[in-house]
C-alpha cells in the first residue's frame, strides 16, 4: 500500500512513502536544575489554578522539567486555601473558574499575600485585562499561549520579585547601595561593595 510523501513530493516508482509518527522529545533540563530559591533553599513553588485539567497538566509538566516544584487546583476557593498556607514563587491564575473566579481569589490572595500572580484566560478583551490589573494581578496572558513565553514571563516576575530593595540614601554621603553596587552621586563613580 503506498502512501502520499509527508512534504508534498510523490514517492518514486517502486517506493514507498511512508508517514512516521512524531516523537516528542523533552526539553533538556536547565542548566540551573532545580531551580532553588533566592537564598538557595529547595526548588522554587508554583501554583497552578486552572479547571481545565488539560491545561494543568501541560503546564506542570513543562515547568517541572524547568526545576520548579508544582502545585496545582482547579477551582479559586482551594487556590486561596493553598496560597495562604504554601509559600509561593508565582501564582498562575485562570480567570473563569468554579466556586470562586480568578478575579475573587486574586482580590482574596492579595489582603495577605505579595506573591507574583499571572492571570490566565481565554479573554483578550482590554477590560477584561485591565480588571485583572485592577484585583491585583501582575501579569496577564491570553489563552493559547505559547509555553515559552509563559516560562519567561515566570523567570522574570521570579527575578523582580527576589531583588533585594534599594537601600536608602546615607545621609552622610548621598551613596546608593543596590545589590552588590555602591553609587556615589557626589564623586559620580560606582563600586563593587568588597573591591577598591
Amino acid at each position: 500500500m503506498e502512501y502520499p510523501a509527508g512534504d508534498g513530493a510523490a514517492a518514486r516508482p517502486g517506493q514507498m512513502a511512508v508517514s512516521c509518527p512524531i516523537i516528542i522529545i523533552p526539553a533538556a533540563k536547565s542548566k540551573s536544575f532545580p531551580r532553588k530559591d533566592a537564598n538557595g533553599g529547595t526548588a522554587m513553588k508554583i501554583l497552578v489554578v486552572d479547571d481545565e485539567k488539560t491545561i494543568v497538566k501541560g503546564i506542570k509538566f513543562n515547568l517541572e522539567n524547568e526545576g520548579y516544584q508544582v502545585d496545582v487546583c482547579y477551582d479559586g476557593e482551594t487556590a486561596v486555601d493553598m496560597a495562604r498556607r504554601g509559600e509561593y514563587a508565582v501564582i498562575l491564575l485562570d480567570l473563569m473558574m468554579p466556586k470562586l473566579d480568578g478575579l475573587g481569589a486574586c482580590q482574596q490572595i492579595r489582603q495577605f499575600s505579595t506573591v507574583p500572580i499571572i492571570m490566565l484566560t481565554a479573554s483578550s478583551e482590554d477590560a477584561d485585562k485591565l480588571i485583572g490589573f485592577e484585583s491585583g494581578a501582575d501579569d496577564y496572558i491570553t489563552k493559547p499561549f505559547n509555553i515559552l513565553e509563559l516560562k519567561a514571563r515566570i523567570r522574570a516576575l521570579i527575578r523582580r520579585s527576589s531583588m533585594a530593595p534599594a537601600a536608602p540614601a546615607e545621609p552622610d554621603g548621598g551613596k546608593l547601595v543596590r545589590g552588590h553596587i555602591e553609587i556615589d552621586p557626589e564623586r559620580r563613580s560606582a563600586r563593587q561593595i568588597g573591591r577598591a
